[in-house]
């Protein structure tokens, strides 16, 4: 399956039309703004208004709040890929993108909580924003994304050495995935002209 899928991704960056095609690298600092969420992503165009985009999302960090020494944390590892659609052509303007996530995550004692959730989530992420060039190779982006998904998690009643009330446990969700305040700086493009 995942031999296919390669061949598949391969054979539609080799055949996109060479006046379409450009490597994109970005970063979402949205996320360095949620608990200091490492990011980036890589975004190759297949057309003027079709290109496919992979990432990743990593935060390790532990916090502890000095007022009252309550510890929180949103530690994740996330990685996804899909297609971006653009309403208008050369990655300008409102888009769209559904792409497969996973992600390994352990979050808690947010928001006044005092239970920690650790799993393994998999699922559909899916949104829209809006993109603007800056010159050449600088572009703003800004959107919102959901997901949509399953996750198999253990709960506990505190962030650190808490007890385990529930041990695998499986549900699905619906949930708000990530805001996208976003710059993305064009590598190369077919149709830029260097000097």
């Amino acid at each position: 399956m995942k031999t296919n899928l390669a061949i598949l991704l391969l054979f539609l960056c080799l055949t996109a039309p060479a006046a379409a095609q450009g490597i994109n690298v970005s970063t979402n600092f949205a996320d360095y703004a949620c608990l200091g969420t490492l990011n980036a992503a890589a975004e190759y165009r297949i057309s003027e208004h079709w290109a496919l985009e992979g990432g990743f999302r990593y935060n390790n960090w532990n916090w502890r709040c000095d007022c009252d020494s309550r510890a929180f944390q949103d530690r994740r590892r996330t990685f996804h890929a899909g297609p971006v659609y653009w309403m208008r052509d050369t990655c300008r303007g409102v888009w769209l993108t559904a792409r497969l996530q996973v992600e390994e995550y352990n979050r808690g004692g947010l928001f006044g909580r005092s239970e920690t959730e650790e799993g393994d989530a998999f699922g559909l992420s899916f949104g829209a924003g809006w993109s603007h060039w800056f010159g050449r190779r600088l572009r703003f982006d800004a959107g919102v994304l959901f997901w949509a998904g399953s996750t198999q998690y253990n709960l506990y009643a505190a962030p650190r050495c808490g007890r385990c009330l529930v041990k695998k446990g499986r549900k699905g969700f619906l949930r708000y995935d990530c805001a996208v305040i976003a710059l993305s700086y064009t590598l190369w493009d077919s149709r830029l002209k260097e000097k």
